[in-house]
């Protein structure tokens, strides 16, 4: 809806499709989200999302060759999952200069998934790479890699200059790190700002129900900024990977996108 009396999906698709259509691949890529979210059209369809993330991907759009990786980490579209698959895709999108692809290549060397064995080292490369070509998301990634001194020496004052980087540009996850390290140097500064610690850290690892609530350890939410909750099981992390660049290139954003 910008610069436009009002917003119009249905005519957005039409004008997607037509350059699409006229060898526009971004074309492809932009209605292939507007498929795979049902935004415009009469229904969500994942695989003409796919068939739509191939097509700009063989023409050469690497956004479409992210989409299309991404699609096919999760097994959404495609026949089955294939992670060997998804990290051909995001390394093709990387060498493109897409940085999302970058982001999304760290991640699975960071997890060592559909890579020979896990690589923190060159998870932290590709991060600061997409970092430095203005994907926000990745310098929160770096950020916490940083912070751990994780596959890169442990540097707190880069971490939180990175995490910040990232929040100012309205990135959750960054946020998220900034405030957790502020939890971790000064809970009382965090407190009297309006965020909640109901619960110290010692109470955040120890397969209790400290406060009766249901929810145990980082479960609860109560301990959402506490250091044994910053690493993998805790629910309410901000994920590594993004299923969109939209920080990055100004791409349409789409509801869940």
């Amino acid at each position: 809806g910008t610069g436009v009396e009002k917003k119009d999906e249905g005519r957005a698709v039409q004008l997607y499709k037509q350059a699409c259509d006229g060898g526009n691949m971004r074309g492809c890529t932009k209605l292939g989200v507007m498929y795979e979210y049902g935004t415009g059209v009469e229904k969500k369809d994942a695989e003409r999302a796919v068939q739509l993330y191939k097509q700009a991907c063989d023409g050469g759009e690497m956004e479409g060759c992210t989409s299309l990786g991404w699609r096919y980490q999760h097994g959404t579209g495609v026949e089955k999952k294939d992670p060997k698959r998804a990290v051909q895709l995001y390394e093709q999108a990387c060498d493109g200069e897409n940085m999302w692809g970058c982001n999304n290549l760290g991640a699975m060397y960071e997890d060592g998934s559909g890579v020979e064995k896990k690589d923190l080292k060159r998870a932290a490369e590709l991060y600061e790479r997409a970092c430095n070509g203005g994907y926000m998301h990745s310098c929160a990634n770096l950020g916490y890699l940083r912070r751990f001194g994780t596959g890169v020496q442990q540097d707190l004052k880069l971490a939180k200059e990175l995490c910040k980087k990232a929040c100012d540009a309205k990135d959750e996850r960054g946020c998220d790190c900034v405030a957790s390290m502020n939890a971790a140097s000064a809970p009382a500064a965090l407190v009297a700002s309006g965020i909640h610690l109901a619960l110290p850290e010692r109470d955040c690892d120890n397969d209790l129900d400290d406060d009766n609530d249901g929810d145990v350890d980082c479960r609860d939410s109560d301990c959402r900024w506490q250091v044994p909750c910053l690493n993998k099981g805790n629910p309410f992390a901000i994920p590594r990977l993004r299923d969109s660049d939209d920080d990055a290139s100004g791409s349409l954003i789409v509801p869940g996108r």
